[in-house]
């Protein structure tokens, strides 16, 4: 009756429905939980809020269509602190190794110890200024102690975090690849062999002519996009980050001819490209 309106006096109340890891609600078949809560609002009687909760900053462009209309868009995006000192990261990381009958004074000091390294303060500043999930954490601190016990460490230092962190950065981007299109695979494959013969920045139009050179040579027309199209995949993969501005470039120079490099590693490429021909 709150919601739906209809016959209230002053002790109604109005309900708020709080959808934490509102991303996941997104992930499910058809958006049917979050479609249905905003189809209510629609309502001008009804009682009733709707709040979601991510630490995604793309968390609206998961909704489908049909959800959006129905959105009432709007948004407060919080940003995380810039990490000032370790005491929180140590304390989480600290609860779930208290369970490890190994895990004593010595190996916390070792772990402070490793967290208060500048390489690895660093890292974590930037990780975390991404997104401060609990389980980013966890698994950085799973794959450090794997790392640890395989290179049969008798403590964890600073350099297992270091790796660990650039494994699972590895992993993500290689996840991105995995959602590119064909064109944007051989736009980046185009700017890996640029970079193979030691042109280290290029900009579309280069990287438009080396694309040009091996699509031809594939029996599959498909394969081949005209220029306008391929600009708009070469500006994606600079929203993805994937392409950076090289540090010499000329600012104001035309789309087509900024100089941009390849922020993917050689391995990254070729995991990508194995993924996408599975």
């Amino acid at each position: 009756r709150r919601v739906h309106g209809g016959a209230r006096d002053a002790r109604d109340e109005a309900v708020v429905v709080v959808l934490d890891h509102f991303e996941g609600f997104a992930a499910q078949a058809q958006q049917a939980v979050i479609y249905n809560l905003c189809d209510l609002l629609q309502s001008p009687s009804a009682a009733l809020v709707v709040v979601g909760l991510s630490t995604r900053l793309d968390a609206y462009e998961l909704l489908e269509k049909r959800v959006k209309s129905r959105f009432m868009h709007r948004r407060i995006r919080c940003f995380p602190r810039a990490l000032t000192d370790t005491a929180a990261v140590v304390a989480l990381l600290d609860s779930v190794l208290d369970s490890v009958p190994s895990y004593r004074a010595e190996g916390r000091a070792a772990l402070v110890g490793a967290l208060e390294a500048p390489e690895v303060r660093a890292l974590l500043e930037r990780e975390l200024s991404v997104g401060r999930d609990v389980q980013q954490l966890l698994d950085l601190l799973d794959v450090s102690l794997a790392l640890a016990v395989r290179g049969r460490a008798e403590e964890l230092r600073a350099e297992h975090v270091v790796q660990a962190v650039r494994l699972l950065a590895h992993e993500s981007s290689v996840e991105v690849m995995a959602s590119c299109s064909v064109l944007e695979l051989c736009l980046v494959i185009a700017m890996h062999k640029l970079r193979e013969r030691g042109v280290g920045a290029a900009n579309f139009a280069m990287a438009y002519a080396e694309y040009q050179a091996f699509a031809r040579q594939s029996t599959n027309s498909t394969f081949f996009f005209k220029r306008p199209v391929s600009l708009k995949a070469f500006e994606h993969l600079a929203a993805l980050e994937l392409l950076v501005a090289h540090r010499g470039a000329e600012p104001g120079a035309p789309k087509e001819f900024e100089m941009m490099e390849l922020a993917l590693a050689s391995d990254e490429v070729l995991a990508a490209v194995t993924r996408h021909s599975q």
